[in-house]
């Protein structure tokens, strides 16, 4: 359907015959890039234009492009000859020349029209531009070092402004990634490893192309790899020197912050001490069969807890058997009984399995097997046992050591035991033994003691009554043949004084007779008592 439009041109009103969809503006879809330019043209399908109106939906107010008189006419926004240029074509077509489009013209929407009934299609302004600025790392002070500890958990994010379409950001930290495309900020979640010590935000872009923000990191951590060697190297922590060589013991410890560096011989005596320091050096000069053993490396800074790192390397100088420990070499042993001969040879004075045991008695080799002699052989150990000794047995056993320097002789002397002591428990039953019928012995004197004092109680009583009955049958004889005796008051005392004497002596005698009956009737009890209570 036509529709009949009215425009007024330069004063003038014409009237024309336009169809729906007859203006179009050209190009329908504008992709630019920032600080470029684009031409959009407005033109009639069927005819010429006599004028055009044109409309930014980003300003409020139209401007006019028009021919006339020989003249392109243009009005309002479009003068802005920094940004627009107006162009009449003289073939009843006409353009706006849109000079530096930046990012605040990107969503911009253009339309020409004739008349207020014949408008044009829409044409967006669609303008790519890179991002503003490299990413940003938050929650870190860029330029600087940030410490952390091993292990230690952490989260870091960053983000970048601007950018159209959005910049593609990759966020790498401690081999942690994380990749954002739909967002300007990309977080991830890190634990913190030695050896690594940058973080980095990479945003990518169409435009803008790659930038990097870099985020330094210093892992701290203790001593956790210590190495002690030599300079000729070691093998599983073993070296070999001769005699009289020089040794370079180096010891190399990975920590941060450096750590304190020890080195002790086989004694335990510190050789060397350096600190804050990751490499140590010390030197044997003419290392001696007396430098062999066990050499520790220890190292430990701030941030060790606990028992220090530690490395082991065993220096074997290659020196003579001699014994590890000096023992009596007279060994003493009874009959029928079965006694054992060792010999430790000393560490470290050769390789492994290099040392070689032989036993002698006397001249005679001897050989393991059999019920008499039982060798066994390791390492540096050597036992000899001898079965059930027999008088042929004792005298001068000896065993050689070899190894691959040299040799050592050991002899050993067995003897017989003489005034063998008794055995613990032959000891112990015999003190019982003897204790035992001591104790018998005790309690039969004892009783013994006690019925021979009961014996003579009874004795010694049975004598007092006789003396006693005979005593007072005498007197009942004098009474009794004496009936004409004078009674107490018919003596005359002052005539003889010997008679009364002797009477009052015998009463005397008689009552120191009870008494002494008394005395030892109390003393018998009393023993008795004192003898059954001990």
């Amino acid at each position: 359907m036509n529709v009949i439009a009215l425009t007024y041109v330069l004063g003038t009103f014409v009237i024309s015959v336009v169809k729906p969809d007859d203006i179009e503006l050209l190009p329908k879809i504008v992709n630019v890039v920032e600080n470029s330019s684009v031409t959009l043209t407005c033109s009639k399908k069927n005819g010429f234009l006599s004028e055009t109106r044109w409309m930014n939906s980003q300003i409020t107010e139209n401007a006019n492009l028009a021919f006339s008189n020989g003249q392109c006419i243009v009005t309002r926004f479009l003068l802005d000859s920094n940004l627009y240029d107006g162009l009449c074509n003289g073939n009843g077509t006409y353009s706006v020349l849109l000079k530096k489009i930046d990012r605040k013209h990107h969503g911009g929407e253009w339309t020409c029209m004739e008349t207020l009934f014949s408008v044009s299609n829409i044409v967006s302004i669609y303008v790519s531009d890179p991002p503003e600025g490299p990413p940003v790392i938050h929650g870190y002070k860029n330029g600087t070092v940030h410490q952390v500890v091993e292990s230690e958990l952490g989260t870091i994010n960053c983000s970048v402004s601007g950018g159209n379409p959005l910049a593609t950001l990759t966020l790498t930290c401690f081999n942690r990634q994380s990749t954002a495309d739909t967002t300007v900020t990309s977080y991830v979640s890190w634990k913190a490893i030695r050896n690594q010590s940058e973080c980095t935000c990479e945003s990518d872009h169409v435009i803008g192309g790659k930038l990097i923000t870099y985020l330094k990191f210093e892992v701290m951590f203790p001593p956790s790899a210590v190495y002690l060697s030599t300079e000729r190297g070691s093998e599983r922590g073993t070296i070999v020197a001769n005699n009289g060589e020089e040794v370079m013991l180096n010891c190399v410890a990975e920590s941060n912050p450096k750590p304190d560096i020890i080195i002790r011989d086989q004694r335990d005596i510190q050789l060397t001490v350096l600190k804050n320091n990751r490499f140590v050096n010390y030197t044997i000069h003419k290392v001696s069969c007396d430098d062999a053993g066990e050499y520790t490396c220890y190292a430990r800074n701030t941030l060790t807890v606990g028992q220090e790192a530690k490395s082991k390397l065993i220096l074997i100088v290659r020196c003579p058997p001699r014994p590890k420990t000096v023992k009596d070499d007279n060994v003493t042993a009874i009959l029928r009984s079965d006694v054992t001969l060792q010999f430790t040879a000393h560490d470290f004075f050769d390789e492994q399995n290099k040392t070689e045991f032989t036993w002698y008695k006397q001249n005679m080799s001897l050989q393991n097997g059999g019920s008499k002699h039982i060798i066994s052989s390791y390492g540096l150990q050597s036992v000899l046992i001898i079965r059930n000794i027999t008088q042929t047995d004792y005298g001068q056993y000896r065993v050689i050591v070899r190894n691959s320097v040299g040799q050592y002789i050991h002899n050993y002397e067995l003897q017989i035991k003489e005034n063998q002591e008794p055995e613990d428990s032959t000891i112990t039953g015999i003190i019982i033994g003897v204790a035992v019928g001591t104790f018998a012995f005790t309690i039969l004197v004892v009783v013994l003691s006690l019925i021979g004092y009961k014996y003579m109680y009874i004795r010694r009583n049975h004598s007092l009554e006789r003396s006693v009955t005979q005593a007072t049958r005498n007197e009942n004889d004098t009474v009794s043949e004496n009936q004409t005796t004078s009674t107490y008051d018919d003596i005359n005392l002052a005539s003889d004084p010997k008679t009364v004497y002797e009477q009052l002596d015998d009463k005397g005698r008689e009552g120191q007779a009870y008494m002494e009956m008394q005395n030892i009737k109390t003393e018998e009890t009393s023993r008795d008592y004192i003898n059954m209570t001990v």
